[in-house]
Protein backbone atom coordinates (compact mmCIF):
# COMPACT_ATOMS: atom_id res chain seq x y z
CA UNK A 1 0.00 0.00 0.00
CA UNK A 2 1.03 3.93 -1.06
CA UNK A 3 1.09 6.59 1.92
CA UNK A 4 -0.95 8.73 -0.67
CA UNK A 5 -2.25 11.30 1.94
CA UNK A 6 1.31 11.62 3.22
CA UNK A 7 2.34 11.86 -0.45
CA UNK A 8 0.11 14.49 -0.93
CA UNK A 9 1.31 16.23 2.52
CA UNK A 10 4.93 16.16 1.84
CA UNK A 11 4.44 17.39 -2.02
CA UNK A 12 2.88 20.88 -0.44
CA UNK A 13 6.44 21.13 1.96
CA UNK A 14 7.62 24.77 1.03
CA UNK A 15 11.33 26.33 1.05
CA UNK A 16 10.35 27.78 3.77
CA UNK A 17 9.93 25.19 5.90
CA UNK A 18 14.12 25.25 6.28
CA UNK A 19 14.23 21.94 4.82
CA UNK A 20 17.70 21.67 3.17
CA UNK A 21 16.91 20.87 -0.34
CA UNK A 22 13.57 19.38 0.87
CA UNK A 23 11.68 22.87 -0.74
CA UNK A 24 9.32 21.18 -3.78
CA UNK A 25 9.23 25.03 -4.55
CA UNK A 26 11.25 27.90 -4.10
CA UNK A 27 10.37 31.52 -2.56
CA UNK A 28 12.93 33.13 -4.18
CA UNK A 29 12.75 33.67 -8.05
CA UNK A 30 15.54 32.75 -10.69
CA UNK A 31 15.91 32.70 -14.65
CA UNK A 32 17.58 29.59 -16.39
CA UNK A 33 16.70 26.77 -14.34
CA UNK A 34 13.74 24.19 -14.03
CA UNK A 35 10.58 25.17 -12.33
CA UNK A 36 7.25 26.86 -11.86
CA UNK A 37 7.39 29.91 -14.95
CA UNK A 38 5.85 33.20 -13.67
CA UNK A 39 6.39 35.18 -16.57
CA UNK A 40 9.25 36.79 -18.53
CA UNK A 41 11.63 39.66 -18.39
CA UNK A 42 13.99 41.43 -20.80
CA UNK A 43 17.29 39.92 -21.05
CA UNK A 44 20.20 41.34 -18.87
CA UNK A 45 23.64 40.29 -19.53
CA UNK A 46 24.92 41.50 -16.00
CA UNK A 47 22.76 39.30 -14.15
CA UNK A 48 21.93 36.36 -16.77
CA UNK A 49 23.34 33.35 -18.40
CA UNK A 50 22.99 33.72 -22.45
CA UNK A 51 21.63 30.40 -22.69
CA UNK A 52 18.78 31.10 -20.20
CA UNK A 53 17.36 33.41 -23.39
CA UNK A 54 13.79 31.63 -24.03
CA UNK A 55 14.08 30.89 -27.79
CA UNK A 56 10.14 31.43 -28.49
CA UNK A 57 9.67 33.80 -26.52
CA UNK A 58 5.77 35.55 -26.25
CA UNK A 59 7.30 38.76 -24.97
CA UNK A 60 9.94 39.53 -27.47
CA UNK A 61 7.49 38.80 -30.30
CA UNK A 62 5.44 41.66 -28.54
CA UNK A 63 7.66 44.64 -27.35
CA UNK A 64 10.74 42.25 -29.32
CA UNK A 65 14.19 41.92 -27.62
CA UNK A 66 15.46 38.44 -26.50
CA UNK A 67 13.88 37.25 -22.75
CA UNK A 68 14.26 35.07 -20.25
CA UNK A 69 11.90 32.72 -17.89
CA UNK A 70 11.23 33.65 -14.72
CA UNK A 71 10.61 30.73 -12.59
CA UNK A 72 10.45 29.31 -8.98
CA UNK A 73 12.89 26.63 -9.35
CA UNK A 74 11.61 23.28 -7.96
CA UNK A 75 13.70 20.90 -6.24
CA UNK A 76 13.72 17.53 -4.82
CA UNK A 77 12.78 16.39 -1.44
CA UNK A 78 15.11 15.33 1.13
CA UNK A 79 13.18 13.24 3.91
CA UNK A 80 15.44 11.69 6.95
CA UNK A 81 13.48 8.66 8.85
CA UNK A 82 15.07 7.64 12.18
CA UNK A 83 13.63 4.84 13.55
CA UNK A 84 14.92 3.88 17.48
CA UNK A 85 15.42 0.07 18.32
CA UNK A 86 16.59 1.29 21.65
CA UNK A 87 14.39 0.40 24.53
CA UNK A 88 15.40 -2.44 26.24
CA UNK A 89 13.08 -3.31 28.52
CA UNK A 90 10.40 -4.33 25.36
CA UNK A 91 9.24 -7.91 25.65
CA UNK A 92 9.73 -10.28 22.66
CA UNK A 93 5.74 -9.30 21.63
CA UNK A 94 6.27 -6.04 22.14
CA UNK A 95 9.10 -5.44 20.21
CA UNK A 96 8.74 -7.85 17.18
CA UNK A 97 5.37 -5.72 16.44
CA UNK A 98 6.74 -2.16 16.62
CA UNK A 99 9.64 -3.44 14.63
CA UNK A 100 7.48 -4.88 11.87
CA UNK A 101 5.14 -1.14 12.02
CA UNK A 102 8.35 0.49 11.65
CA UNK A 103 9.32 -1.08 8.75
CA UNK A 104 6.14 -0.75 6.82
CA UNK A 105 6.25 2.76 8.11
CA UNK A 106 9.45 2.98 6.37
CA UNK A 107 7.91 1.18 3.09
CA UNK A 108 4.79 3.74 3.27
CA UNK A 109 7.11 7.07 3.07
CA UNK A 110 9.56 5.72 0.05
CA UNK A 111 6.29 4.84 -1.72
CA UNK A 112 5.18 8.65 -0.71
CA UNK A 113 8.04 10.78 -2.77
CA UNK A 114 8.15 11.80 -5.92
CA UNK A 115 10.09 11.36 -8.81
CA UNK A 116 14.19 11.96 -7.79
CA UNK A 117 13.23 12.78 -4.28
CA UNK A 118 15.27 10.74 -1.55
CA UNK A 119 14.32 8.89 1.91
CA UNK A 120 17.58 8.50 4.43
CA UNK A 121 16.56 5.82 6.98
CA UNK A 122 18.48 5.44 9.67
CA UNK A 123 18.40 3.07 13.05
CA UNK A 124 19.76 3.70 16.51
CA UNK A 125 19.77 1.75 19.16
CA UNK A 126 20.83 -1.35 17.29
CA UNK A 127 22.30 -4.74 19.28
CA UNK A 128 24.79 -7.22 17.86
CA UNK A 129 21.39 -9.97 18.52
CA UNK A 130 19.02 -7.59 16.30
CA UNK A 131 20.14 -5.82 13.71
CA UNK A 132 18.93 -3.27 11.99
CA UNK A 133 16.54 -3.49 8.83
CA UNK A 134 17.57 -3.43 5.20
CA UNK A 135 17.55 0.00 4.00
CA UNK A 136 18.53 1.21 7.62
CA UNK A 137 22.29 3.08 8.14
CA UNK A 138 23.16 1.98 11.58
CA UNK A 139 23.71 4.99 13.83
CA UNK A 140 24.69 4.51 17.85
CA UNK A 141 24.22 1.31 19.26
CA UNK A 142 23.10 0.50 22.74
CA UNK A 143 26.18 -0.01 23.74
CA UNK A 144 26.09 4.02 23.72
CA UNK A 145 24.05 5.75 26.59
CA UNK A 146 20.94 7.14 26.13
CA UNK A 147 22.15 10.84 25.77
CA UNK A 148 24.78 10.03 23.07
CA UNK A 149 22.15 8.53 20.88
CA UNK A 150 20.11 11.40 21.72
CA UNK A 151 22.75 13.84 20.33
CA UNK A 152 23.03 11.83 17.14
CA UNK A 153 19.50 11.83 16.28
CA UNK A 154 18.71 15.50 17.14
CA UNK A 155 21.93 16.60 14.57
CA UNK A 156 20.19 14.78 11.85
CA UNK A 157 17.22 16.36 12.72
CA UNK A 158 18.39 19.64 12.21
CA UNK A 159 19.97 18.68 8.38
CA UNK A 160 15.50 18.91 6.93
CA UNK A 161 12.33 17.43 7.22
CA UNK A 162 13.31 14.76 9.98
CA UNK A 163 10.65 11.80 11.19
CA UNK A 164 11.88 10.13 14.40
CA UNK A 165 10.00 7.13 15.03
CA UNK A 166 10.30 5.99 18.69
CA UNK A 167 8.69 5.46 22.01
CA UNK A 168 10.74 7.76 23.26
CA UNK A 169 11.20 5.96 26.55
CA UNK A 170 15.03 5.18 25.94
CA UNK A 171 15.55 8.69 24.13
CA UNK A 172 15.75 11.77 25.55
CA UNK A 173 15.31 13.84 22.59
CA UNK A 174 13.59 16.84 24.66
CA UNK A 175 17.08 16.95 26.88
CA UNK A 176 19.01 18.16 23.52
CA UNK A 177 18.91 21.77 22.60
CA UNK A 178 18.43 21.93 18.76
CA UNK A 179 16.04 23.26 16.04
CA UNK A 180 13.49 21.26 15.58
CA UNK A 181 11.07 23.17 13.26
CA UNK A 182 11.14 20.48 10.69
CA UNK A 183 10.94 17.60 12.84
CA UNK A 184 7.69 15.29 13.18
CA UNK A 185 8.17 12.62 16.36
CA UNK A 186 6.01 9.94 15.85
CA UNK A 187 5.46 8.01 18.69
CA UNK A 188 4.89 4.36 18.09
CA UNK A 189 3.54 2.29 21.03
CA UNK A 190 2.23 -1.56 21.45
CA UNK A 191 -1.31 -1.22 22.57
CA UNK A 192 -0.13 -2.75 25.97
CA UNK A 193 2.06 0.25 26.36
CA UNK A 194 -0.74 2.99 25.99
CA UNK A 195 -4.11 0.70 27.54
CA UNK A 196 -4.54 -2.63 29.42
CA UNK A 197 -7.45 -4.55 28.68
CA UNK A 198 -9.79 -6.04 31.59
CA UNK A 199 -9.92 -10.05 32.71
CA UNK A 200 -7.16 -11.10 31.05
CA UNK A 201 -5.06 -12.65 33.55
CA UNK A 202 -2.07 -11.58 34.74
CA UNK A 203 -0.24 -9.56 32.33
CA UNK A 204 3.59 -9.37 32.24
CA UNK A 205 5.27 -6.21 31.31
CA UNK A 206 8.48 -6.45 31.26
CA UNK A 207 11.00 -6.60 34.35
CA UNK A 208 9.46 -7.38 37.30
CA UNK A 209 6.36 -5.44 36.33
CA UNK A 210 3.05 -7.38 36.48
CA UNK A 211 -0.71 -6.43 36.11
CA UNK A 212 -2.89 -8.61 37.24
CA UNK A 213 -6.21 -7.16 35.15
CA UNK A 214 -8.82 -9.22 37.12
CA UNK A 215 -8.71 -6.48 39.80
CA UNK A 216 -9.85 -3.03 38.63
CA UNK A 217 -8.51 -1.10 40.78
CA UNK A 218 -4.88 -2.28 39.88
CA UNK A 219 -5.71 -2.26 36.00
CA UNK A 220 -7.27 1.91 37.02
CA UNK A 221 -4.44 2.63 38.48
CA UNK A 222 -2.10 0.80 36.06
CA UNK A 223 -3.69 3.19 32.82
CA UNK A 224 -3.48 5.89 34.91
CA UNK A 225 0.39 5.48 34.90
CA UNK A 226 -0.02 4.37 31.08
CA UNK A 227 -1.75 7.56 30.46
CA UNK A 228 0.52 10.12 32.53
CA UNK A 229 3.15 8.28 30.99
CA UNK A 230 2.05 9.13 27.31
CA UNK A 231 1.34 12.82 28.04
CA UNK A 232 4.40 13.71 29.56
CA UNK A 233 6.57 12.40 26.77
CA UNK A 234 4.45 14.43 24.14
CA UNK A 235 4.48 17.08 26.30
CA UNK A 236 8.50 17.24 26.94
CA UNK A 237 8.63 16.88 23.06
CA UNK A 238 6.63 19.22 21.76
CA UNK A 239 8.08 21.94 24.64
CA UNK A 240 11.48 21.24 22.75
CA UNK A 241 9.82 22.51 19.35
CA UNK A 242 8.52 19.29 17.53
CA UNK A 243 5.75 18.43 16.27
CA UNK A 244 3.90 15.03 17.76
CA UNK A 245 2.16 12.28 16.69
CA UNK A 246 1.11 9.23 18.18
CA UNK A 247 1.25 5.91 16.34
CA UNK A 248 -0.53 2.26 18.14
CA UNK A 249 0.84 -1.10 16.47
CA UNK A 250 -1.59 -3.44 15.41
CA UNK A 251 -0.03 -7.55 16.43
CA UNK A 252 -2.28 -9.28 14.43
CA UNK A 253 -1.38 -7.88 11.18
CA UNK A 254 1.47 -9.09 9.18
CA UNK A 255 2.31 -5.37 8.85
CA UNK A 256 2.37 -4.81 12.29
CA UNK A 257 -0.09 -1.80 11.92
CA UNK A 258 -2.58 -0.58 10.15
CA UNK A 259 -1.24 1.27 7.18
CA UNK A 260 -4.20 3.56 6.94
CA UNK A 261 -4.53 5.18 9.86
CA UNK A 262 -0.88 5.11 9.62
CA UNK A 263 -0.70 7.78 6.27
CA UNK A 264 -3.37 9.44 8.22
CA UNK A 265 -1.60 10.41 11.24
CA UNK A 266 1.49 11.05 9.80
CA UNK A 267 -0.22 13.31 6.67
CA UNK A 268 -1.71 15.29 9.72
CA UNK A 269 1.70 15.50 10.76
CA UNK A 270 3.61 16.76 8.06
CA UNK A 271 0.63 19.09 7.30
CA UNK A 272 0.70 20.71 10.69
CA UNK A 273 4.57 21.46 10.13
CA UNK A 274 4.01 22.94 7.05
CA UNK A 275 1.42 25.56 8.81
CA UNK A 276 4.44 26.25 11.50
Amino acid sequence: MSFSRTEAAISEVAANLKVGMGGHIEERVRSGVPGLAVGEVPFNPVIHDPEAIKPFSFMEEVVGGPHVDQVLPKRPTEVTLINDYGNRTDIDAISSSKRRAALAIAVGLESALGVGDKLYRYATGVDGLVPADIGDIELESLENSEEYRAQSVAMRCMGGLALVLSDFHKLPLHEVQADYSSTLAIKLNHPLERRIPANVGVIGLGGDLEIDTDKPKNLAKANEMLDARHNLVVDRLQSAGMTVVSLVSLPSSEAGIDLNIADDVIAQGVNTLTLN
